[in-house]
């Protein structure tokens, strides 16, 4: 390898910094890519930074007239002073969108900081991900989400999440076991905590409570963590006085929680809300609680009442999940000359229910799966109103 010649323009003169260098040489540009192609003049005494860039001149062969020059950034890696073409990929003072081949520093490239400074990772100039310095948290923008922090989802009560715009999400790594590490932002917080903290012979069995009333949980022997679904009882509608029509039982809450065995214990005491009943001739029942032990309450819906422009409200959901949602609002009734559109229950997780419209007396609609019962319609005479559908629990179970 042979230098022929090398020529230096100071950092701080006439305003230059970084120090751009030329540098002649007879050598290819494969050559000059060798690594430590540049001990040889750090040797003859010339200090080398990393900031500096070279402009080198290369030719085909040694006694080839033609030349050319190319860009490169200045590196000092495993002890030697090497060219690495600007903006090529490889690793250099600088990494590329493109891709970037680390063959040649195998063990010593590094995508970071080395001093005391948060990284930051932006689109559209927006954060979307920082890495802090001196903490063992990074914080993730999950936009609009119903997800609370990988500590919660495995069973702690600290700074549970309810169902809100979540805009900055802290996720702990020091609470992560290690067989999940490899994947932390758990934008599908179950199936990627289960996927890669379970064995790939792992099984899963369900157990359902659908029976309003008390109920015991069991798990399963050898089960290591469950997904626990809870929905509250959805209310009933009501039922004024004819004519008129009657407003919507709200629903009842629902959540989801992810549990350990440790944090389950032996068993679990449940309460499955039943949904308010239908009535006639006045408002309706409220829905009933359901409580997972005192991990988690789905709260039954309010009851619809009279007639108006509003029905019952949705219920709660409270505890340690990571998805918590309310029940849906009843929808009010309507009375226009003698024909009348009762107002339907609100919606739950897994049911829509719907509103009547008639001139003559229809019952209203029964909810399902925790929604509200739909408000009578009473244009002759008082019928029943819809009852509410009763609550839920299903424990899913990862053996």
């Amino acid at each position: 390898m042979t230098i022929l010649n090398v020529d230096i323009n100071e950092a701080g003169k006439a305003g230059v910094k970084p120090r751009i260098i030329r540098i002649e040489t007879n050598n290819t540009s494969s050559e000059v890519q060798a690594p430590g192609f540049l001990d040889a003049i750090v040797k003859e005494g010339i200090a080398l930074s990393e900031t500096d860039i070279a402009f080198v001149v290369t030719k085909p062969s040694p006694s080839s007239s033609s030349s050319a020059v190319i860009v490169y950034d200045i590196n000092f890696s495993n002890g030697k002073w090497s060219l690495i073409p600007l903006g090529s990929g490889n690793v250099g003072s600088s990494w590329v969108i493109g891709g970037n081949n680390v063959t040649a520093f195998a063990g010593t490239a590094i995508f970071g900081t080395l001093n005391d400074e948060d990284i930051s990772f932006r689109a559209n100039n927006e954060e979307y991900m920082k890495f802090e310095t001196g903490t063992d948290s990074f914080l993730v923008d999950v936009g609009t989400a119903e997800i609370s922090a990988f500590d919660t989802i495995i069973g702690s009560t600290d700074n549970p999440t309810d169902s809100v715009d979540v805009i900055s999400q802290v996720v702990k790594l020091s609470s992560i076991p290690s067989a999940v590490k490899s994947d932390v932002v758990f934008f599908d917080p179950v199936t990627k905590a289960l996927s890669h903290g379970l064995s790939s012979s792992a099984t899963v069995n369900v157990q359902t409570f659908y029976t309003p009333g008390a109920a015991t949980y069991t798990p399963t022997p050898g089960m290591k963590y469950c997904k626990v679904e809870v929905q509250g009882g959805g209310a009933s509608g009501s039922s004024p006085n004819f004519p008129s029509s009657g407003t919507g039982g709200g629903g009842g809450g629902y959540a989801i929680g992810l549990f350990d065995a440790a944090t389950i214990g032996a068993s679990v005491a449940l309460t499955i809300g039943a949904g308010g009943l239908g009535v006639v001739g006045t408002d309706g029942n409220d829905g009933g609680d359901t409580l997972f032990g005192a991990h988690i309450t789905a709260q039954g819906g309010a009851k619809g009442i009279g007639t108006g422009t509003i029905g019952g409200g949705g219920g709660a959901a409270l505890g340690s999940a990571y998805l918590k949602a309310f029940g849906g609002q009843g929808f009010g009734s309507i009375n226009v000359g003698g024909f009348y559109f009762s107002g339907a229950g609100g919606a739950s997780h897994y049911d829509f229910p719907y509103m009547f419209y008639s001139g003559s007396n229809v019952g209203g609609a029964a909810g399902v799966l925790g929604a509200g019962g739909g408000g009578a319609i009473n244009a002759t005479s008082n019928v029943a109103s819809g009852t509410g559908g009763d609550g839920f629990v299903i424990v899913t179970e990862y053996i």
